[in-house]
């Protein structure tokens, strides 16, 4: 069993991994251990967990995560549009999507410089996933509501090409149908882990 630790931006990804990804991926052998990226670290009490808005602590943080001897791999799951200025070579990388991403993984394994580390960069928000079949809402939302978002997902070719601007971005079009009753720490990993098929009656 190969244990992988993963620097995620926040207790959805955290959640996701945890609850979805991890036991899928437990039957390959690996055991995935999310760890969210720490904004600030103290000496002594609680540290302050969760939203990537300095490179410095994604590299601090994996660093820490890199000297552990025990870890097989360490990688990361952060989204490529919301990623902090200061992340190496950002400013200098002029192709979209999943080229940018690619170029932007390769030039953090290059800062960090370390062979257990593989670099991952989601190309699009974790809501994007969601998108990939609304009808999973219907769990917990009404049908109107799960028609709007269906009627959302209609007007793109993919869930993909929802996130063509941060206004408006796969998350805001949910928060946009279902307010404050979406709560992505709770209905994402759960409308997820249907998508996969691992939930069991």
């Amino acid at each position: 069993m190969k244990l992988v630790h993963i620097l995620v931006e926040g207790q959805s990804e955290e959640t996701f991994i945890k609850e979805v990804l991890a036991q899928h991926l437990y039957t390959f052998d690996l055991n995935l251990i999310p760890i969210i990226v720490k904004t600030k670290k103290l000496q002594k009490g609680p540290q302050h967990k969760g939203g990537l808005v300095n490179y410095d602590h994604l590299k601090r943080d994996l660093k820490d995560l890199l000297q552990n001897k025990a870890v097989d791999k360490v990688t990361t799951m952060f989204d490529l549009y919301a990623l902090p200025g200061n992340f190496p070579k950002l400013g200098e990388i002029y192709q979209k999507g999943v080229e940018k991403a690619l170029e932007l993984e390769k030039a953090l394994f290059e800062d960090v410089n370390h062979p257990k580390l593989l670099p991952y960069i989601q190309v699009h928000e974790f809501e994007t996933l969601l998108f990939s079949d609304v009808s999973k809402f219907a769990l917990d939302f009404s049908e109107a509501e799960v028609r709007q978002l269906q009627e959302i997902a209609a007007m793109f070719s993919s869930p993909e090409d929802i996130n063509e601007t941060s206004e408006g971005a796969p998350s805001k079009r949910i928060f946009s149908v279902l307010g404050k009753k979406y709560q992505k720490t709770l209905h994402g990993p759960y409308c997820q882990r249907y998508l996969l098929g691992s939930h069991t009656s």
